[in-house]
């Protein structure tokens, strides 16, 4: 017999979040010939915080931190007893229950009325409306902050594949025609626009989001983007950082004589010695330069996490920082940033080769740069990272400035070739080339 199980809206949120009932009844729906499977899902009207939920018993902990957790748990179970006994009543008078009709009848029981669908609701039109609810900041980022306009554009972007999609293989794009089938056929899609890899990825990711955006507000009961087959594709980069010397070549720079060039060398050293985003560090007042008996530090909150950093800056920065009285001047677009650092980079004659391997279109193509040609931004806090690692600093305290929240992601993020790898090694007691000298008589 078929059983309602319980589940949270949010599993990761860090407040109290909705719990969802789901019955799975074995029901489906031919589909363009294919069985789609739905489930009934509804709101249990419950909300619970996620460190109070046993997720393998589906209710809540019995813990004295949560004290009600009896009641709690024995109003889940009467409402599954409801869902369960209607579903039975459907079988007994013959008829094939499917989820509307138990939904209503459930309702009913419960002398409710059952909540208004939105008519018309499609995919399309709901994306609409996620980038709309994005653009004005009713939809927030999980640390209560606004989505980038990266986001937004990203968003844009793939809901237009999805429509360039449906338009070349006339096939009509709506929640219940997410399938695996369609996984298939859109990763062809991509790779016959000779797409590469990554950005292929961040659309499945889109798409991923808006459908389980869709499911929690009742709009679909298709569940099979969250099949492990239908996964977000990534290939790890070869991004580069400069390591020391070369942002020694940099900052010795004589750049006097072009007054843009120089304001974006110094804030391209400002990033690498500190690993802050530039919508972090560009704010800097003096307000933010703490000094005390151990040395000079940077406070401030992330525009992207909400979370304080402490950073102590060196010498290099506390130069820099004193030309512009301790106040960071507006930097450029990154696009302006982007192409002066490139002039930069040659200046400082950080010409070493640099092959590059990506995969467009399923396929792995090399190509030769030299290095200053792929200096960005984002080269600064890959730089800090990779530096500050390299010089033994413990992971943890970098990844408190950088906001990684793992170590797995942190060590993704830098960039450290075989020879700084080795390099690293060879400083440590076990590859000691020195042969001790109790045995040196031996």
């Amino acid at each position: 017999m078929a059983k309602a199980k319980f589940f949270l809206k949010d599993p990761k949120s860090n407040k109290s979040t909705l719990v969802y009932l789901i019955f799975q009844f074995n029901y489906f729906e031919l589909i363009n010939g294919k069985k789609k499977f739905k489930v009934l899902k509804m709101s249990s009207g419950e909300t619970i915080h996620p460190d109070f939920w046993d997720p393998s018993e589906h209710r809540a902990r019995a813990t004295k931190k949560f004290s009600e957790y009896r009641e709690f748990n024995q109003r889940l179970t009467n409402l599954a007893r409801v869902v369960e006994d209607e579903y039975r009543k459907i079988l007994n008078d013959e008829l094939k229950p499917d989820p509307d009709m138990l939904r209503s009848n459930v309702y009913r029981r419960l002398g409710k009325n059952e909540p208004a669908k939105v008519k018309n609701m499609d995919l399309f039109r709901f994306i609409d409306i996620i980038i709309e609810d994005t653009k004005q900041g009713k939809r927030l980022t999980d640390t209560g902050g606004k989505f980038s306009n990266f986001t937004i554009k990203g968003y844009t972007t793939t809901l237009n594949h999805l429509k360039s999609f449906q338009e070349d293989y006339n096939r009509k794009i709506d929640f219940e025609t997410i399938d695996l089938d369609f996984y298939d056929d859109f990763l062809a899609f991509f790779h016959k626009d000779n797409k590469a890899t990554n950005s292929i990825g961040k659309h499945i990711k889109n798409l991923k989001v808006f459908m389980k955006a869709a499911y929690e507000k009742g709009f679909h009961s298709n569940l099979d983007f969250q099949n492990k087959q239908f996964k977000t594709i990534e290939e790890q980069t070869d991004s580069i950082y400069l390591n020391e010397n070369e942002l020694l070549k940099i900052y010795k720079l004589d750049l006097r004589a072009n007054k843009t060039l120089n304001k974006v060398r110094d804030l391209f050293l400002i990033g690498s010695y500190t690993g802050l985003r530039y919508s972090d560090f560009y704010n800097i007042q003096p307000a933010n330069i703490k000094k005390t008996e151990k040395g000079t530090f940077l406070h401030l909150k992330t525009q992207k996490t909400k979370t304080p950093v402490v950073v102590p800056i060196n010498w290099i920065v506390n130069e820099i920082l004193a030309r512009y009285e301790f106040r960071v001047p507006k930097p450029y677009t990154n696009q302006e940033m982007n192409r002066d650092l490139k002039i930069i980079g040659k200046k400082a004659k950080i010409k070493e080769k640099v092959i590059l391997t990506i995969t467009k279109g399923g396929m792995r193509i090399e190509t030769v740069h030299k290095k200053h040609e792929l200096i960005t931004t984002h080269t600064a806090r890959r730089s800090f990272a990779t530096n500050a690692y390299l010089a033994g600093i413990p992971t943890i305290s970098i990844m408190k400035i950088t906001g990684h929240k793992t170590e797995k992601s942190f060590m993704r993020y830098i960039k450290m070739s075989q020879e700084d790898n080795a390099n690293k090694l060879i400083e440590h007691p076990y590859f000691s080339q020195q042969k001790p000298a109790e045995l040196k008589k031996v």
